[in-house]
């Protein structure tokens, strides 16, 4: 098995790439710190897993969606989330298409499946220290339901934690 993840040096993806490894998987990574990248790959290659890298910022990190947002920040914001789980999966689908037992898995936010308070959402981004996630759209949910149909052959799902 061979695997591409992004985000992968922090949170989530970084426990993803450990998992995966750990159960054999040929693993690459892209980040777009290279220091924290190194360090990782350094790693993991002592610990024995098979993990390799490089330099790259498909901005998969959620960015600031709040009521007083321009219309230029929501086109940031969604480029920063949307097109960055878009536009991977588009250069993938060959790939895809010429494996037997391949998946695109996205990861979004449980908050996407709600509407919720925004005062709510700035209180735990206050508490927790964490940006108020666009991801929470549901864009990526819908971009998942969307591909699963187009490329049914394929496993396409959104973990949404």
């Amino acid at each position: 098995m061979t695997t591409l993840v992004t985000g992968s040096t922090k949170g989530i993806g970084h426990a993803i790439v450990e998992e995966l490894a750990n159960l054999g998987a040929a693993v690459h990574i892209c980040a777009c710190n290279e220091t924290r990248l190194k360090t990782y790959l350094m790693d993991w290659k002592a610990k024995g897993l098979c993990v390799n890298g490089s330099i790259c910022d498909v901005n998969n990190a959620s960015g600031l969606v709040c009521k007083d947002t321009t219309a230029e920040d929501f086109s940031t914001v969604i480029s920063l989330n949307f097109h960055s789980a878009f536009h991977p999966s588009q250069r993938a689908h060959p790939m895809l298409k010429a494996s037997n037992a391949s998946s695109i898995i996205f990861i979004s936010s449980i908050a996407s499946c709600f509407a919720l308070i925004l005062v709510l959402c700035m209180e735990i981004q206050r508490l927790k220290g964490k940006r108020f996630p666009s991801k929470w759209v549901g864009a990526i949910n819908r971009l998942a339901k969307n591909l699963a149909c187009e490329w049914a052959k394929h496993k396409v799902n959104d973990v949404a934690p």
